[in-house]
């Protein structure tokens, strides 16, 4: 394309604009008003290292799914000191917990029938199982616990969960934790034992909102109890238990310990922090334990999962805010409440939100670089509402910045809760699936989302949009007349749009979805590629991608007897392979004051490093013809 658009008095300079980085996404403002490097929309990407890469796909871990009979209600990781992480999960209706191990076999953890309590037995019938880490030991915590006695492993394997009851060595003031038994018949209490939280050589036990009345008539809604140092069995009922915020109708939903010996009480509507608490002022009557003091009286916590702490930052997720927020330390050691949300470029996705589900449901978890954010999210009709999560945001710690939404094409994928452990010698991020009884393996690589056993693989469409260019000039109407792509590609098929200020002023630059031929070279006249004769690694190939096979292997003497009514074929598909760099150009050829450029994957991988646009300048408007 030459530099001037004519010569003499009607020539004009071509105008460029583009990216050649890129660092998160704002939909909330108008595509021409961001900043370089920022994207109008980010699907299933990532933008690390400042390329727009294809996210990892989803799998199917094995180690993580034994073959699970019932309905899932809980599941919760266990850091055992004197061996390794493991996932415990608990099926409905089952007299045992799931041990599962990254590499180990999956081992069932039996429930003793706790007592002679009239209804009580030793099996999942619950609505819910809270698994929490006390020492070396792990709590399953049965809800509703006015009717479930609360259960203790030691992590030993062959092993037993059994009823909380006081040991030998409990201090004279002390009684036995909410939902534990005196070994002799007696009547549940609801009080506080649906949650809990290590914290100082403690557990801090409370009633969390999701599965409590939502009219605010339950016991104990704003009151947590702690357990004796070091002791997981006992508190002191005169010097353990304490109200927070009991002047409101309101519902706690989360207490996190904090620093300096704090931790933060997060309810519905409003935060608190409770301070200098475990040590009790003897001179006073009745002793006095601990400050408290209010940080927000509006801004809340939805539920009891969806926050998550990297340093002094607490990022939670807020129905009254309508956002993701952050608790930080300011330099003055005062604590504080961000008002601008954190979310705020993703606001029209969180208006999207399932509040109600949510309150139940939403998990934040930090991994690496990123906070995860998994929300339900309503779908326009004929997609029925969730039942769980279905779509995850991902933050950038680092940047600051929102860099994708992650969607899934299977229509029936949600989870219910999501956990990071250690698999092997990487952390990984799972996310289980209660009523497909499931356990997904979150971005553990591939270029496909494999759902389950026997399940179809669901490819990963991918999109971007970028930011609105105006070649420099926001008010002037140009012709856009060309865009050049940078990409990184492996098996790809992927189409190009433009679109310009107006209504639906949208322009499919690629009468076909582009694709790469792994058998055609760059190179003019060379001889198409010949597998297993040429060097596959060879220069200036279109793709790096293997061929793709459907074949069957069979040893015939382990074959059924009788006829077959099918032939056990083997999808040899395989996704190793480098990626193939290339500039791909598109005419444009619309006008306006700004445009922006879409790409859309639908298969592959398709990264892309950099975005420019060229045009120039043009007359158009209302013309006074007499």
């Amino acid at each position: 394309m030459p530099r001037w658009s004519g010569q003499g008095q009607s020539e004009s300079r071509v105008l460029s604009e583009g990216d050649a980085r890129f660092i998160g996404m704002d939909l909330t403002r108008d595509p021409p008003l961001l900043q370089p490097g920022m994207l109008h929309y980010s699907g299933n990407k990532r933008l690390l290292n400042g390329v727009a890469e294809t996210r990892p796909g989803i799998q199917f871990p094995p180690d993580f799914n034994p073959g699970y009979t019932n309905q899932l209600v809980g599941s919760g990781v266990f850091s055992n000191p004197n061996g390794d992480e493991m996932l415990l999960v608990g099926e409905l209706n089952a007299n045992f917990i799931w041990a599962l191990e990254f590499g180990k076999d999956p081992v069932q953890i039996p429930i003793v029938n706790p007592d002679s309590v009239a209804g009580e037995s030793g099996i999942l019938d619950c609505q819910r199982v809270r698994f929490v880490q006390a020492f070396d030991h792990v709590y399953a915590l049965r809800r509703p616990s006015g009717t479930h006695t609360a259960l203790i492993w030691d992590g030993a394997i062959p092993g037993q969960f059994v009823p909380v009851k006081l040991q030998a060595g409990a201090p004279g003031t002390s009684v036995v934790i909410p939902g534990g038994t005196s070994g002799t018949p007696v009547v549940r209490s609801n009080l506080v034992s649906w949650n809990g939280e290590p914290f100082a050589e403690r557990i801090l036990f409370y009633n969390d909102f999701d599965f409590v009345k939502r009219d605010g008539t339950v016991p104990d809604r704003d009151t947590l109890i702690m357990t004796d140092t070091d002791r997981w069995d006992s508190y002191d009922r005169a010097n353990g238990a304490f109200r927070i915020n009991s002047g409101e109708s309101n519902v706690l939903t989360r207490v996190l310990g904090y620093y300096r010996g704090s931790v933060l009480v997060f309810f519905r509507r409003g935060i608190h922090i409770l301070e200098n608490f475990t040590t009790p002022v003897p001179t006073a009557t009745p002793p006095i334990v601990g400050d408290q003091r209010q940080i927000n009286n509006f801004l809340g916590c939805v539920s009891n999962q969806s926050m998550c702490q990297v340093g002094v930052d607490v990022y939670f997720l807020s129905e009254p805010g309508r956002g993701v927020y952050r608790i930080s330390e300011a330099v003055q050691e005062q604590i504080a409440v961000n008002p601008m949300a954190v979310s705020d470029p993703l606001q029209g996705v969180i208006d999207l939100i399932n509040w109600n589900q949510a309150a139940q449901w939403a998990s934040m978890r930090a991994l690496g670089p990123y906070v995860y954010l998994a929300v339900p999210i309503n779908y326009p009709p004929p997609f029925t509402p969730p039942r769980g999560n279905n779509v995850v945001l991902v933050y950038n710690q680092y940047s600051r910045q929102w860099e994708s939404i992650d969607f899934f094409l299977d229509p029936n994928f949600s989870f219910q809760e999501m956990h990071v452990l250690l698999c092997g010698d990487v952390r990984q991020m799972v996310a289980v699936d209660w009523y497909r009884k499931q356990v997904h393996g979150m971005y553990y690589g591939g270029l496909t989302d494999m759902i389950g056993v026997g399940e179809a693989e669901y490819t990963i469409q991918d999109l971007i949009q970028t930011r609105g260019y105006t070649l420099g000039d926001p008010t002037a109407f140009k012709r856009f007349e060309r865009t050049s792509i940078a990409v990184e590609t492996f098996d790809p098929e992927f189409k190009v749009s433009s679109n310009t200020d107006g209504y639906n002023e949208v322009k499919l630059l690629t009468d076909v979805p582009v694709t790469k031929n792994r058998l055609r070279y760059y190179i003019h006249g060379h001889k198409f590629y010949t597998e297993g004769v040429d060097s596959e690694d060879a220069p200036k190939r279109e793709d790096y991608s293997a061929a793709n096979v459907n074949y069957a292997i069979e040893d015939f003497q382990s074959l059924q007897t009788g006829p077959l009514t099918n032939w056990p074929g083997v999808n040899a598909t395989t996704y190793t392979g480098e990626d193939q760099s290339t500039v791909e150009r598109f005419q444009i050829r619309q006008n306006g004051r700004w445009v922006f450029i879409t790409i859309n994957n639908a298969f592959g991988r398709c990264n892309v490093a950099a975005v420019s646009v060229d045009g120039i300048p043009v007359q158009e408007g209302i013309r006074t013809l007499a």
